[in-house]
């Protein structure tokens, strides 16, 4: 049995909804809202497999161009994959064997051996007489961290020749860093706004396209049948770049452009650009894979005004034990490929956290 109290309210409420009923309907579209003076058709699309991957593809890359904030662009990156992407880790801790063509390559770097550009040039009178004025402020630090002071965490008999030569590399730049800041801050004022990072922290993750799938996702394919003519297209590769230099220093403003006025020509299919094409699987170098989440990160995070880097000052300790894994002598080699891979790294998270991204305005 329904209680009295209810009752009434179930009275009012039909009243209330049904007691006064209405008519309304709506009119008809005019006939210069149902046609156009020209016939206007959906977009015919290709149906192929490739096609649909193309489409899928633009739609994402789309999706972050459109997000509003930085944060937002880096974790949508990793929205597809749930246990992260697998991808080839490189490090300033080890180089490998002719990684210099696919540095290039994945970075799609022209490398110009003992040229600096124009820009520069200018500047070589300057510096040498600043270097004059802070030559035996420079001396000095060189003669105390080198031969005058005794580190005592090099006491350590544990630790090995890397570590020796970091610890003692970190407080020989610290040093020399602090003498040029200090002395060059009077005739240049904006190095006294200078932002410097110890030990930051470099990340960066992009994609590769145009490299030949790993045999894995090649016998996927051969064993389906409907996708066996697509075993062998090219492959995004992924990299992960994971480094910490000795030293990084940033800025509001941004260096100026090397190319300088030739910047809106400069056409790297028309002036002589030379990248190799790098088509084996960077496995065969020693660039293993690793599932992890994708990070981005220049050594600060979004938001702050020092965004620009000037300089940074990479580790090289892995010199002390290439012998054990190279036996040719490649070092020059190995350096040029490092300070590719650094540079790139910490460009690529400075442009991400500029709205930029893998997949839209790429600038390499």
């Amino acid at each position: 049995m329904l209680s009295q109290t209810f009752r009434h309210g179930l009275r009012a409420v039909l009243h209330r909804h049904h007691g006064a009923r209405t008519l309304s309907a709506r009119s008809l579209p005019q006939q210069q809202d149902e046609y156009t003076a020209e016939p206007e058709y959906p977009p015919i699309q290709e149906l192929s497999f490739r096609a649909k991957k193309v489409r899928e593809a633009a739609q994402w890359h789309e999706k972050i161009r459109q997000l509003s904030s930085v944060e937002e662009k880096l974790l949508e990156i990793n929205m597809p994959k749930y246990y992260g992407y697998k991808a080839h880790m490189i490090s300033d801790g080890k180089v490998p064997y002719n990684a210099l063509p696919l540095a290039q390559y994945a970075t799609r770097t022209h490398f110009v051996e003992g040229q600096l550009p124009e820009g520069y040039g200018k500047l070589e009178a300057d510096a040498k007489v600043l270097l004059e004025a802070l030559r035996g402020e420079l001396e000095d630090v060189l003669e105390f961290e080198l031969g005058g002071y005794s580190h005592p965490e090099l006491s350590d008999e544990s630790l090995t020749t890397q570590q020796r030569e970091e610890l003692l590399t970190s407080s020989l730049l610290r040093a020399l860093n602090r003498v040029l800041v200090n002395g060059l801050s009077g005739q240049h004022s904006h190095l006294a706004e200078l932002e410097q990072d110890f030990d930051p922290r470099h990340e960066a993750f992009w994609f590769v396209g145009g490299m030949p799938p790993p045999s894995l996702v090649r016998k996927i394919k051969e064993g389906v049948e409907w996708q066996k003519p697509y075993a062998d297209d090219p492959y995004d590769r992924k990299f992960q770049y994971v480094g910490q230099p000795y030293l990084a220093l940033r800025h509001k403003n941004p260096l100026g452009p090397v190319a300088g006025d030739d910047l809106a020509t400069l056409d790297y299919r028309k002036d002589n650009v030379e990248i190799p094409v790098f088509k084996y699987d960077p496995i065969s170098l020693g660039y293993h894979t690793e599932q992890r989440y994708a990070t981005t990160i220049p050594g600060f995070w979004p938001g702050d005004q020092h965004e620009f880097g000037l300089v940074s000052f990479q580790r090289r300790s892995h010199a002390q034990i290439r012998h054990t894994y190279c036996a040719v002598d490649d070092l020059q080699e190995a350096l040029h490929s490092q300070a590719i891979f650094s540079s790139y790294a910490w460009l690529f998270g400075q442009a991400c956290y500029q709205g930029f991204s893998t997949f839209n305005d790429l600038t390499y």
